[in-house]
């Protein structure tokens, strides 16, 4: 029997545990205004980017290696780390919805505030990429509408 509050413990679970391997990529959230994940969730495929808000201009993880001062090796760990478990969170979520026998979502994007220690998260039911666009093509489309906002909003 579906049960909502197991179900939103669960997804919060989830939630935590990406914002959590997000913040262990710059390990100091003084930096870090806010921090961005994507990803996208296929049939047996499994896809996640990250950006991070630094001083009011969204990075992508490389760019953020650069501003926080990481070596290519600490660069490399990290980044794979938080790839790694973004898919295993993004499997995760797959099967909390099967189980509940509710359709999935196929985009997730969250947004975590650090100064505000808040967290937005949207879902889209429709995949991003196909065989004409990839899932890169739309984080890096999003890291443009993000600093596109960002620039409006500081004028």
């Amino acid at each position: 029997m579906f049960d909502p509050k197991v179900f939103n413990n669960e997804l919060q679970d989830i939630w935590e545990t990406i914002v959590s391997n997000l913040m262990s990529f710059v390990l100091t959230e003084n930096i870090v205004e806010r921090a961005f994940f994507m990803g996208e969730i296929a049939e047996n495929a499994f896809e996640c980017n990250c950006l991070f808000q630094i001083s009011g201009k969204v990075f992508t993880p490389k760019e953020t290696s650069i501003q926080v001062g990481l070596s290519k090796r600490e660069y490399e760990n990290r980044i794979y780390s938080i790839l790694h478990s973004g898919n295993e969170e993004l499997e995760r979520i797959k099967k909390l919805f099967e189980e509940v026998k509710q359709e999935h979502p196929k985009v997730i994007r969250l947004i975590y505030d650090t100064q505000k220690n808040s967290l937005d998260c949207r879902f889209d039911y429709e995949l991003i990429s196909n065989q004409d666009y990839e899932f890169f093509e739309a984080v890096q489309e999003w890291k443009e509408e993000l600093n596109a906002a960002l620039a409006s909003a500081q004028h």
